[in-house]
Protein backbone atom coordinates (compact mmCIF):
# COMPACT_ATOMS: atom_id res chain seq x y z
CA UNK A 1 0.00 0.00 0.00
CA UNK A 2 1.38 3.43 -0.87
CA UNK A 3 2.13 5.63 2.12
CA UNK A 4 -0.32 8.52 2.31
CA UNK A 5 0.42 10.04 5.75
CA UNK A 6 3.48 10.72 7.86
CA UNK A 7 1.70 9.70 11.08
CA UNK A 8 -1.47 7.87 12.06
CA UNK A 9 -3.02 5.42 14.49
CA UNK A 10 -3.48 1.72 13.74
CA UNK A 11 -5.67 -0.86 15.42
CA UNK A 12 -6.36 -4.47 14.45
CA UNK A 13 -9.22 -6.88 14.91
CA UNK A 14 -10.72 -10.07 13.61
CA UNK A 15 -14.46 -10.63 13.23
CA UNK A 16 -15.22 -11.45 16.86
CA UNK A 17 -13.36 -8.34 18.07
CA UNK A 18 -14.96 -5.98 15.59
CA UNK A 19 -17.46 -4.79 18.20
CA UNK A 20 -14.49 -3.71 20.34
CA UNK A 21 -12.72 -1.93 17.48
CA UNK A 22 -15.72 0.37 17.21
CA UNK A 23 -15.00 1.69 20.71
CA UNK A 24 -11.28 1.98 19.96
CA UNK A 25 -11.92 4.10 16.88
CA UNK A 26 -14.55 6.19 18.68
CA UNK A 27 -12.05 7.00 21.46
CA UNK A 28 -9.36 8.00 18.96
CA UNK A 29 -11.75 10.28 17.09
CA UNK A 30 -13.09 11.75 20.36
CA UNK A 31 -9.70 12.96 21.56
CA UNK A 32 -7.86 13.32 18.23
CA UNK A 33 -10.51 14.20 15.64
CA UNK A 34 -8.12 14.89 12.75
CA UNK A 35 -5.74 11.96 13.16
CA UNK A 36 -5.82 9.36 10.36
CA UNK A 37 -6.81 5.84 11.44
CA UNK A 38 -6.03 2.51 9.78
CA UNK A 39 -7.77 -0.75 10.69
CA UNK A 40 -6.04 -4.07 10.11
CA UNK A 41 -9.08 -6.30 9.49
CA UNK A 42 -8.07 -9.95 9.76
CA UNK A 43 -10.71 -11.70 7.68
CA UNK A 44 -13.45 -11.04 5.11
CA UNK A 45 -16.02 -9.42 7.42
CA UNK A 46 -17.49 -6.02 6.59
CA UNK A 47 -16.07 -2.93 8.31
CA UNK A 48 -18.12 -0.47 6.26
CA UNK A 49 -19.65 1.07 9.39
CA UNK A 50 -16.25 2.25 10.62
CA UNK A 51 -15.18 3.40 7.17
CA UNK A 52 -18.31 5.53 6.80
CA UNK A 53 -18.23 6.95 10.31
CA UNK A 54 -14.52 7.71 10.74
CA UNK A 55 -13.11 7.72 7.19
CA UNK A 56 -10.56 5.05 8.12
CA UNK A 57 -8.32 3.13 5.75
CA UNK A 58 -8.37 -0.67 5.86
CA UNK A 59 -5.74 -3.29 5.16
CA UNK A 60 -6.32 -7.03 5.24
CA UNK A 61 -3.44 -9.46 5.81
CA UNK A 62 -4.88 -12.13 3.52
CA UNK A 63 -4.83 -9.63 0.63
CA UNK A 64 -1.10 -8.96 0.91
CA UNK A 65 0.83 -9.35 -2.33
CA UNK A 66 3.71 -10.76 -0.31
CA UNK A 67 3.07 -14.45 0.18
CA UNK A 68 5.22 -14.44 3.34
CA UNK A 69 3.17 -11.68 4.96
CA UNK A 70 -0.08 -13.34 3.90
CA UNK A 71 0.88 -16.64 5.53
CA UNK A 72 2.46 -15.10 8.63
CA UNK A 73 -0.17 -12.49 9.52
CA UNK A 74 -3.53 -14.01 8.56
CA UNK A 75 -5.89 -15.42 11.19
CA UNK A 76 -3.62 -14.92 14.21
CA UNK A 77 -2.17 -12.40 16.67
CA UNK A 78 0.52 -11.34 14.19
CA UNK A 79 -1.99 -9.48 12.00
CA UNK A 80 -0.81 -6.18 13.53
CA UNK A 81 2.59 -6.68 11.88
CA UNK A 82 0.98 -5.99 8.51
CA UNK A 83 1.00 -2.30 9.44
CA UNK A 84 4.79 -2.40 9.85
CA UNK A 85 5.32 -3.79 6.37
CA UNK A 86 2.33 -2.58 4.36
CA UNK A 87 0.53 0.11 6.38
CA UNK A 88 -0.25 3.64 5.17
CA UNK A 89 1.86 5.54 7.75
CA UNK A 90 5.58 6.24 7.93
CA UNK A 91 5.25 6.44 11.71
CA UNK A 92 2.31 5.19 13.71
CA UNK A 93 0.87 4.36 17.10
CA UNK A 94 -0.55 0.87 17.35
CA UNK A 95 -3.13 -0.27 19.90
CA UNK A 96 -5.12 -3.49 20.19
CA UNK A 97 -8.88 -3.39 19.71
CA UNK A 98 -9.41 -3.99 23.45
CA UNK A 99 -7.70 -0.67 24.17
CA UNK A 100 -8.92 2.93 24.10
CA UNK A 101 -7.53 6.44 24.32
CA UNK A 102 -7.98 8.01 27.75
CA UNK A 103 -7.18 11.55 26.69
CA UNK A 104 -4.91 12.72 23.88
CA UNK A 105 -1.77 10.58 24.16
CA UNK A 106 -0.32 11.67 20.83
CA UNK A 107 1.83 14.73 21.70
CA UNK A 108 4.39 12.74 23.67
CA UNK A 109 4.53 10.07 20.97
CA UNK A 110 4.76 12.44 18.01
CA UNK A 111 7.47 14.49 19.74
CA UNK A 112 9.58 11.40 20.42
CA UNK A 113 12.69 11.18 18.26
CA UNK A 114 13.09 7.44 18.83
CA UNK A 115 12.42 4.81 16.17
CA UNK A 116 10.38 2.75 18.61
CA UNK A 117 8.43 3.79 21.71
CA UNK A 118 7.94 1.12 24.37
CA UNK A 119 4.64 2.05 26.01
CA UNK A 120 4.60 0.92 29.61
CA UNK A 121 2.58 1.73 32.76
CA UNK A 122 5.65 2.74 34.78
CA UNK A 123 9.42 2.33 34.95
CA UNK A 124 10.70 -1.16 34.20
CA UNK A 125 11.20 -3.65 36.98
CA UNK A 126 13.05 -6.92 37.13
CA UNK A 127 10.98 -9.91 36.03
CA UNK A 128 11.36 -13.37 37.47
CA UNK A 129 12.37 -16.17 35.11
CA UNK A 130 8.84 -17.57 35.41
CA UNK A 131 7.30 -14.24 34.37
CA UNK A 132 9.66 -13.93 31.44
CA UNK A 133 8.80 -17.43 30.23
CA UNK A 134 5.06 -16.80 30.53
CA UNK A 135 4.90 -13.42 28.82
CA UNK A 136 8.06 -12.93 26.75
CA UNK A 137 10.85 -15.47 26.26
CA UNK A 138 12.73 -18.26 27.96
CA UNK A 139 15.99 -16.82 29.39
CA UNK A 140 17.49 -20.30 29.57
CA UNK A 141 16.90 -21.02 25.88
CA UNK A 142 17.55 -17.65 24.20
CA UNK A 143 21.39 -17.88 24.56
CA UNK A 144 21.29 -20.95 22.33
CA UNK A 145 20.25 -18.68 19.45
CA UNK A 146 21.68 -15.30 20.50
CA UNK A 147 24.36 -15.62 23.19
CA UNK A 148 24.92 -11.85 23.20
CA UNK A 149 21.33 -10.92 24.01
CA UNK A 150 21.02 -9.17 27.38
CA UNK A 151 17.76 -10.49 28.76
CA UNK A 152 18.16 -9.32 32.37
CA UNK A 153 16.64 -6.06 33.64
CA UNK A 154 15.14 -5.01 30.31
CA UNK A 155 12.07 -2.80 29.68
CA UNK A 156 9.87 -5.57 28.32
CA UNK A 157 6.57 -4.19 27.01
CA UNK A 158 3.06 -5.36 26.24
CA UNK A 159 2.62 -5.51 22.47
CA UNK A 160 -0.97 -4.30 22.81
CA UNK A 161 0.33 -0.76 22.32
CA UNK A 162 3.53 0.62 20.86
CA UNK A 163 4.70 3.37 18.52
CA UNK A 164 7.08 2.75 15.65
CA UNK A 165 8.02 3.49 12.08
CA UNK A 166 7.43 1.40 8.99
CA UNK A 167 9.88 -1.41 8.28
CA UNK A 168 11.45 -1.19 11.75
CA UNK A 169 11.81 -4.95 11.37
CA UNK A 170 12.06 -6.75 8.04
CA UNK A 171 9.94 -9.75 7.12
CA UNK A 172 13.12 -11.81 6.77
CA UNK A 173 14.26 -10.88 10.29
CA UNK A 174 10.94 -11.94 11.73
CA UNK A 175 10.85 -15.21 9.81
CA UNK A 176 14.39 -16.06 10.92
CA UNK A 177 13.34 -15.85 14.58
CA UNK A 178 10.17 -17.84 13.83
CA UNK A 179 12.52 -20.63 12.74
CA UNK A 180 14.02 -20.58 16.23
CA UNK A 181 10.54 -21.12 17.64
CA UNK A 182 10.11 -24.18 15.43
CA UNK A 183 13.26 -25.65 16.94
CA UNK A 184 12.27 -24.72 20.50
CA UNK A 185 8.46 -24.29 20.74
CA UNK A 186 8.70 -22.86 24.28
CA UNK A 187 11.35 -20.27 23.39
CA UNK A 188 8.77 -17.48 23.28
CA UNK A 189 5.54 -16.96 25.19
CA UNK A 190 2.12 -18.26 24.21
CA UNK A 191 1.38 -15.06 22.27
CA UNK A 192 2.37 -15.20 18.63
CA UNK A 193 3.87 -11.71 18.52
CA UNK A 194 4.83 -10.33 21.93
CA UNK A 195 7.94 -12.36 22.72
CA UNK A 196 9.48 -12.08 19.27
CA UNK A 197 8.68 -8.36 18.99
CA UNK A 198 10.32 -7.70 22.36
CA UNK A 199 13.38 -9.72 21.41
CA UNK A 200 13.85 -8.07 18.00
CA UNK A 201 13.37 -4.51 19.25
CA UNK A 202 15.60 -4.92 22.31
CA UNK A 203 18.35 -6.77 20.43
CA UNK A 204 18.42 -4.23 17.59
CA UNK A 205 18.49 -1.45 20.19
CA UNK A 206 21.50 -3.12 21.85
CA UNK A 207 23.33 -3.25 18.51
CA UNK A 208 22.62 0.40 17.72
CA UNK A 209 20.47 -0.46 14.70
CA UNK A 210 17.49 1.47 16.08
CA UNK A 211 16.74 3.92 18.85
CA UNK A 212 14.07 3.28 21.47
CA UNK A 213 12.41 5.24 24.23
CA UNK A 214 10.34 4.18 27.19
CA UNK A 215 7.07 6.15 27.57
CA UNK A 216 4.67 5.53 30.43
CA UNK A 217 1.53 5.72 28.33
CA UNK A 218 -0.04 2.24 28.46
CA UNK A 219 -1.97 0.97 31.47
CA UNK A 220 -3.01 -2.68 31.41
CA UNK A 221 -5.75 -3.67 33.84
CA UNK A 222 -4.96 -7.36 34.25
CA UNK A 223 -2.89 -7.03 37.43
CA UNK A 224 -5.00 -4.33 39.09
CA UNK A 225 -8.22 -4.65 41.04
CA UNK A 226 -11.44 -3.03 39.76
CA UNK A 227 -11.38 -0.77 42.82
CA UNK A 228 -7.89 0.47 41.98
CA UNK A 229 -8.87 1.15 38.39
CA UNK A 230 -12.09 2.96 39.27
CA UNK A 231 -10.21 5.21 41.67
CA UNK A 232 -7.59 6.07 39.07
CA UNK A 233 -9.96 6.30 36.11
CA UNK A 234 -13.28 7.65 37.38
CA UNK A 235 -16.29 8.10 35.16
CA UNK A 236 -19.39 6.20 34.22
CA UNK A 237 -20.86 4.47 31.20
CA UNK A 238 -22.44 7.80 30.23
CA UNK A 239 -19.86 10.42 31.21
CA UNK A 240 -16.13 11.09 31.33
CA UNK A 241 -14.26 13.13 33.93
CA UNK A 242 -11.75 15.85 33.12
CA UNK A 243 -8.63 13.99 32.01
CA UNK A 244 -5.28 15.44 33.00
CA UNK A 245 -2.97 12.44 32.52
CA UNK A 246 -3.66 10.83 29.14
CA UNK A 247 -2.83 7.14 28.68
CA UNK A 248 -3.88 4.16 26.61
CA UNK A 249 -6.20 1.98 28.68
CA UNK A 250 -5.63 -1.61 27.63
CA UNK A 251 -8.27 -4.11 28.81
CA UNK A 252 -6.01 -7.15 28.53
CA UNK A 253 -7.37 -10.37 29.97
CA UNK A 254 -11.15 -10.45 30.42
CA UNK A 255 -12.69 -8.50 27.58
CA UNK A 256 -14.67 -5.38 28.54
CA UNK A 257 -18.09 -6.87 27.84
CA UNK A 258 -21.34 -6.13 29.66
CA UNK A 259 -21.53 -9.84 30.51
CA UNK A 260 -18.64 -9.30 32.97
CA UNK A 261 -20.32 -6.76 35.28
CA UNK A 262 -17.82 -7.14 38.13
CA UNK A 263 -14.86 -6.21 35.95
CA UNK A 264 -13.67 -2.66 35.40
CA UNK A 265 -15.03 -1.67 31.99
CA UNK A 266 -16.99 1.60 32.28
CA UNK A 267 -14.58 3.71 30.16
CA UNK A 268 -14.68 1.12 27.39
CA UNK A 269 -18.47 0.86 27.59
CA UNK A 270 -18.63 4.64 27.35
CA UNK A 271 -16.90 4.52 23.97
CA UNK A 272 -18.92 1.56 22.77
CA UNK A 273 -21.98 3.71 23.37
CA UNK A 274 -20.24 6.82 22.02
CA UNK A 275 -19.69 5.08 18.69
CA UNK A 276 -23.41 4.44 18.22
CA UNK A 277 -24.36 7.88 19.50
CA UNK A 278 -22.07 9.28 16.81
CA UNK A 279 -24.37 7.47 14.38
CA UNK A 280 -27.80 7.94 15.99
CA UNK A 281 -27.39 11.25 17.81
CA UNK A 282 -27.07 12.62 21.34
CA UNK A 283 -30.74 12.77 22.34
CA UNK A 284 -32.81 10.21 24.22
CA UNK A 285 -33.59 8.30 21.05
CA UNK A 286 -29.92 8.19 20.13
CA UNK A 287 -28.95 6.91 23.59
CA UNK A 288 -31.63 4.23 23.46
CA UNK A 289 -30.50 3.14 20.02
CA UNK A 290 -26.88 3.05 21.22
CA UNK A 291 -27.77 0.76 24.14
CA UNK A 292 -29.83 -1.43 21.83
CA UNK A 293 -26.92 -1.88 19.44
CA UNK A 294 -24.37 -2.58 22.18
CA UNK A 295 -26.64 -5.24 23.69
CA UNK A 296 -27.31 -6.66 20.23
CA UNK A 297 -23.55 -6.89 19.56
CA UNK A 298 -23.04 -8.94 22.71
CA UNK A 299 -26.05 -11.14 22.02
CA UNK A 300 -24.67 -11.97 18.58
CA UNK A 301 -21.26 -12.67 20.10
CA UNK A 302 -22.80 -15.01 22.68
CA UNK A 303 -24.79 -16.77 19.96
CA UNK A 304 -21.68 -17.37 17.83
CA UNK A 305 -19.84 -18.74 20.86
CA UNK A 306 -22.72 -21.10 21.67
CA UNK A 307 -22.82 -22.36 18.08
CA UNK A 308 -19.05 -23.01 18.07
CA UNK A 309 -19.27 -24.82 21.40
CA UNK A 310 -22.10 -27.03 20.19
CA UNK A 311 -20.24 -27.68 16.95
CA UNK A 312 -17.19 -28.88 18.87
CA UNK A 313 -19.34 -31.05 21.11
CA UNK A 314 -21.00 -32.78 18.18
CA UNK A 315 -17.99 -32.77 15.88
CA UNK A 316 -19.48 -30.54 13.20
CA UNK A 317 -18.16 -27.39 11.55
CA UNK A 318 -19.59 -24.02 12.62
Amino acid sequence: MKTTHDFGVVTACYERDYLLAKATCASIRHFCPNTPICLVADGNFSVDELVRQYDISVIRPHESKDDRVRKLCSRNQRSKLTAIWEGPFERFLYLDSDAIFWGNVLPGIINSKADFALLRPDAWCEHSCEELKEFYLDPELIPKFDPDFRWKNRPYFCSGAFATRRDIISVDEWLAVEEWRKQEPTLFSWTRDQGILNYLILSKWDRGILTAEELHLQVTIGNRTPEMMKARFPGTKSSLPEITNPVILHFAGKKPYLQHPKHFADPFTYFRLRHYQNIYGEGNVGRMQAWRRVIQDEAELFQRRAIRKLSRMFGTKS
